[in-house]
């Protein structure tokens, strides 16, 4: 209840209590799921940094309590295998072709289309781009607004997100191994709202996605009486609600999409499976094996240098060598 109630040695066993009772006092948590080490481990660094910019400085306590060293094994950091252009991503971009078509006898058509296609693109887009989900999607928080007056009201507001306007199309002339010129649609992002707090651009092979998925989007609101997008309207909001998806819907979607292709699929190197994380993972570890400059990787993912390391460089020295 106080701060004094907490002694030296309070935390030592936070590992076995987060991961055996601290879904009891979660909302929406349920018995027996899974509490990483990656997930431990940051929570101790958020307790830390608690005392060590807040409580110490306003004269609350005197020192940090014992924390536990948290070992995160290999494996757990390999939890979103990336997805080799050959043959997976392949089996995986003709299913959501032919799954977003599917739609023609459902009883709720029209909506039925928008979220599949929606979901499409935002798997293609993510491949390609490396992005990270919510940066796309976006999700709605509640925050507390305070009042002159000292009160609080709770309003709920969209916290990243990609909108029409963060997105640049144009045609750019690239060169073939055999020197051979075409024309190709790149494309711009503009992430505004990152893990990191940081924006920043990604230039991308995602264009014609775009072009797709814009031609689509503006089609659909005109046969079901919707109004024109506008460059302030989000790339990937639910027209029905003018609000995201729930992040929930695209995990079960993509959860879906795994088990259809369960004999099909099979990640390298891992007994994980593949996560919708793991359109971010494949983008990295593309860029890594293809020998692309590492400052670069890390400057349009937004990841620091230890972290491509850790998680992400899985490529075969033998494959870049050169």
């Amino acid at each position: 209840t106080l701060i004094r109630d907490i002694k030296e040695d309070t935390f030592l066993d936070f590992r076995t209590w987060r991961i055996t009772e601290s879904w009891k006092l979660i909302p929406r948590s349920k018995p027996g799921n899974q509490v990483l080490d990656s997930t431990v481990k940051r929570d101790l660094v958020f307790i830390k940094d608690w005392y060590t910019n807040f409580l110490i400085p306003r004269g609350y306590v005197t020192k940090v309590p014992t924390l536990e060293r948290i070992i995160v094994r290999q494996d757990q950091l390999d939890a979103n295998p990336p997805i080799p252009l050959e043959p997976d991503w392949k089996h995986i971009h003709h299913y959501l072709e032919k799954w977003s078509q599917e739609t023609v006898n459902h009883p709720n058509n029209a909506r039925l289309a928008y979220w599949r296609q929606c979901f499409r693109h935002f798997v293609l887009i993510s491949y390609n781009a490396g992005t990270r989900p919510t940066e796309l999607v976006g999700r709605i928080e509640k925050c507390r607004v305070p009042h002159k007056d000292g009160g609080l009201t709770v309003e709920e507001r969209v916290k990243g997100g990609l909108r029409w306007e963060d997105v640049e199309v144009e045609p750019r002339i690239h060169k073939t191994e055999s020197g051979k010129e075409f024309e190709f649609m790149e494309a711009i992002i503009y992430i505004r709202q990152s893990k990191t707090g940081m924006p920043r651009e990604i230039p991308c092979n995602a264009g014609e996605f775009f072009i797709r998925w814009r031609k689509f989007c503006d089609q659909w609101r005109k046969e079901n009486g919707f109004p024109k997008l506008t460059k302030h309207d989000y790339v990937f909001f639910n027209p029905n609600t003018d609000r995201p998806y729930p992040y929930s819907q695209y995990n079960i979607a993509w959860k879906n999409l795994r088990e259809n292709l369960s004999l099909l699929l099979s990640p390298i190197r891992s007994n994980q499976k593949y996560t919708l994380y793991s359109l971010r993972s494949s983008y990295i570890t593309n860029q890594l094996e293809e020998g692309k400059d590492v400052y670069m990787i890390q400057k349009i993912t937004g990841h620091s240098l230890e972290v491509l390391n850790r998680h992400y460089d899985r490529s075969d020295v033998k494959k870049r060598r050169a």
